[in-house]
């Protein structure tokens, strides 16, 4: 995915945290190893974030984000998770368990968003100090 396609399917992103998404990105994705990305949806549904429990997902190249509400920290913690599991689907590595708790491909995907939050933190504190998205500038996921 080029960063053009998630600007152009989450028009309601306002150009500061475009900017952050997009660094994240390239920052993520040199520490996960990634030649390439998966389609990302922005999108804020807090019903279908308590059906799912859980605020993204990942399923067949395509990331999906519920970001209303959230502090952009705890939404690239998500997307860092999210990317490493993008990483075990290009490597082959996942099977139809592999998101259940304490699965070794959910263990990694933990660990590994976890290290790259550290080190994204540090050079960014800044970050640290911003609102919550709101729920109103994002759409619903139909």
């Amino acid at each position: 995915m080029n960063f053009k396609e998630l600007k152009e399917k989450s028009p309601a992103v306002d150009e500061k945290t475009k900017s952050i998404i997009q660094n994240f990105l390239k920052f993520s994705s040199r520490h996960i190893g990634l030649k390439e990305l998966p389609k990302i949806k922005l999108y804020s549904d807090p019903k279908l974030a308590s059906s799912r429990r859980s605020f993204g997902g990942y399923m067949g190249g395509l990331i999906e984000l519920n970001v209303g509400n959230r502090h952009i920290m705890d939404v690239l913690r998500t997307l860092a998770h999210e990317l490493v599991h993008f990483k075990q689907d290009t490597m082959g590595v996942l099977r139809p368990d592999s998101g259940e708790d304490g699965s070794e491909h959910e263990n990694e995907a933990n660990a590994k968003a976890a290290v790259i939050m550290r080190l994204w933190g540090k050079m960014n504190p800044e970050l640290f100090q911003h609102a919550a998205l709101l729920a109103e500038a994002y759409p619903k996921l139909k």
